[in-house]
């Protein structure tokens, strides 16, 4: 507990970092998030495709993987 005090402590009554975000950080950040944004779309059309193929074939339906 004397820890998480002394943290809380040093974030409430820390003195000023005169620090700056590098304008290169900013664009990593974004690189990072649209990556992030990229994989989740992939992965949602991935889902997506293969849960439409299983019930296509799970009705009866059979059809190629490629004919929609």
């Amino acid at each position: 507990m004397k820890i998480l005090y002394s943290a809380i402590f040093f974030f409430i009554f820390g003195r000023n970092a005169y620090a700056y975000i590098d304008p290169g950080s900013g664009e990593y950040i974004l690189q990072l998030l649209l990556a992030g944004l990229g994989g989740i779309l992939f992965l949602a059309v991935r889902f997506w495709s293969r849960l439409r193929f299983f019930l296509s074939h799970k009705n009866g339906h059979g059809g190629s993987r490629l004919q929609r």
